[in-house]
């Protein structure tokens, strides 16, 4: 099966395309270039947040919905798009991606876990599905020191699920009518402050072995960090960081923050005792993050 999507030239001008809805224009040829339309945010019940709220349906019912399939609603209804779409990134959440679906499996030794009761039993009942919510995600959610369940944060878990994602990416890959883009979203949120950015990879020939998660670290520059050790072993990718109008600033702050994770705001680690970004910030956050994503 043919892998390569798109150079990570396009891949850029395909999405700055998509957010204005107009065509590319070649600077130097003056070629007008097609402009193509899809999703770069898109989660599924491999996420652990859209699962504990009853949705069940994964990746596959999301490259079937936008490449024009008929599909059913994580409701119960049909739907169907009236255009189809050119490319699409499924992003759930990289951290225990696909793990907590695992817990609606009688058969998966996952759902013998101790939080596996409360998800399976919260249904389509909020206020139960807010409670396992916070019951898996509490430290994450309120900025405490972050403390991966080490069942579900298990390496040889992460890498199965994660090929897994893969192999499902290609199946539904068609080049030339419908592109699929392998992706993952890391979800570093210290103090409830969204600092989220999708990762999306041009192609699936070079890629990770495992999505980096909140859990490897809160700090964006961390992740840049490994996004450019990726890079250094052939992968291309790039984050695209979006709501934040949800970060209180921190989304495009003026100091280092670092990892905030634990930390005790407003005291000695308030941002007035942070060193102000330098050059090297600005260029390490421009050669992975050249888009945003504004909802």
């Amino acid at each position: 099966m043919q892998k390569i999507r798109f150079s990570d030239n396009t891949v850029r001008a395909v999405l700055v395309a998509v957010s204005m809805g107009i065509a590319v224009t070649h600077a130097s040829e003056g070629v007008v270039r097609k402009a193509y339309f899809g999703q770069t945010h898109q989660h599924t019940g491999w996420s652990f947040d859209a699962n504990i709220y009853n949705v069940q349906l994964g990746p596959e019912n999301a490259f079937k919905h936008a490449r024009g399939d008929k599909v059913k609603h994580p409701w119960g209804y049909f739907a169907q798009l009236r255009k189809p779409l050119d490319f699409m990134v499924v992003s759930d959440h990289g951290e225990y991606l696909g793990v907590i679906k695992m817990m609606n499996n009688p058969d998966n030794p996952i759902s013998l876990h101790p939080k596996a009761a409360a998800v399976r039993e919260s249904g389509s009942d909020v206020d139960a599905s807010t409670r396992a919510f916070y019951g898996l995600v509490a430290s994450a959610a309120s900025g405490g020191e972050l403390d991966a369940d080490k069942v579900l944060n298990f390496p040889g878990l992460r890498i199965s699920n994660w090929n897994r994602m893969i192999d499902i990416v290609d199946e539904y890959n068609d080049p030339g009518t419908f592109t699929t883009l392998a992706g993952f979203e890391w979800s570093s949120q210290p103090y409830g402050m969204n600092l989220h950015r999708n990762i999306i990879f041009r192609d699936t020939e070079k890629l990770p072995r495992m999505p980096f998660t909140y859990f490897d670290s809160g700090d964006p520059q961390d992740l840049w960090k490994w996004m450019d050790k990726e890079r250094d072993e052939g992968v291309t990718l790039l984050a695209i960081p979006h709501n934040g109008n949800l970060s209180q600033g921190l989304m495009f702050p003026d100091v280092v923050l670092g990892d905030i994770s634990g930390e005790e705001l407003g005291s000695e680690s308030d941002e007035d005792n942070r060193p102000a970004i330098d050059n090297a910030y600005a260029i390490a956050r421009m050669r992975n993050e050249k888009l945003t994503e504004i909802i």
